[in-house]
């Protein structure tokens, strides 16, 4: 029987907290990881610092593959890039650096970047997507911030319900893009939407109906639809039974409930047809 895989698991490094001390989130260790969870993949989420984002991005994922190196049957990790808005040389090499050198397990990105409205199928980012093309990689997709930062309620901050929204925006994003990322330009690359793909599959549909009918997109109903399907997803803070029985109908399993991640030859992951991931830990080294 095959293993439940944890994709879904922050760890935060020594180079992070140095440029985020008042950072308020719960810490752990892998020790601890260890004794709660039989975990393969891990992600960081790399946010801004005081630090050049390229020079921490660097240090994250060295020290991301030195946690996995002490046990690669129990852990991996997904890299963390630099903001690709600000520079996407850097960006590029570090999904080299990362998945050659450091034989990470994918590349973690947000939802959006940049100071403005650069979601995942912006034409700018085309580079990016070609570059993860190249290697074949696994994407793992974490929302963040809307550019407005303003709460719509000082007791609502955005992780609780925001979040949910820009996965779906993501998601709705990349299967709009022209040409699209999904069909054209990475069509290897495998896409992983977190906290079950947000509100991705509540309001799909209703996506996939009205644009087509409306003239603002060049896909048809089923072609939006087919390729919404080829989005995998991980159950963080998703696992209440409305949200799975609607993930449940909506995602073609294919035999899989939790599906394995297994080391190729080359040392990297690979992904079944279809699989939904569990869990979501914190720890520090």
């Amino acid at each position: 029987m095959a293993k439940r895989i944890d994709v879904h698991h922050h760890y935060i490094p020594p180079a992070y907290l140095e440029g985020n001390l008042r950072d308020p989130r719960p810490q752990g260790s892998i020790r601890m990881a260890y004794a709660q969870m039989d975990p393969r993949l891990g992600y960081i989420l790399l946010e801004r610092s005081a630090r050049r984002p390229s020079k921490l991005s660097r240090q994250i994922n060295e020290y991301g593959a030195s946690l996995a190196a002490k046990d690669p049957s129990k852990y991996g990790f997904f890299a963390a890039i630099p903001d690709p808005c600000e520079d996407m040389s850097a960006v590029l090499e570090e999904i080299r650096y990362s998945l050659k050198t450091l034989k990470a397990d994918g590349i973690t990105l947000y939802s959006r970047y940049g100071n403005d409205n650069h979601y995942l199928g912006h034409p700018d980012l085309r580079p990016l997507w070609e570059k993860l093309e190249k290697h074949h990689a696994i994407v793992f997709v974490h929302p963040t911030h809307t550019v407005d930062t303003n709460l719509a309620n000082p007791h609502l901050p955005m992780p609780i319900f925001d979040y949910c929204h820009e996965t779906g925006r993501a998601g709705v994003d990349l299967l709009m893009s022209s040409p699209s990322i999904i069909r054209t330009v990475a069509p290897s690359v495998k896409i992983i939407l977190s906290h079950a793909g947000g509100d991705f599959p509540h309001l799909i549909t209703r996506v996939a109906t009205t644009l087509p009918d409306a003239g603002l997109t060049s896909y048809t109903s089923e072609q939006m639809t087919q390729d919404a399907k080829k989005f995998y997803f991980d159950t963080a803070l998703s696992s209440n039974k409305n949200q799975l029985d609607l993930l449940l109908k909506f995602v073609d399993l294919s035999g899989y409930f939790l599906g394995p991640i297994s080391r190729s030859r080359r040392g990297r992951a690979s992904i079944p047809s279809r699989g939904i991931w569990v869990s979501m830990r914190w720890m520090t080294g």
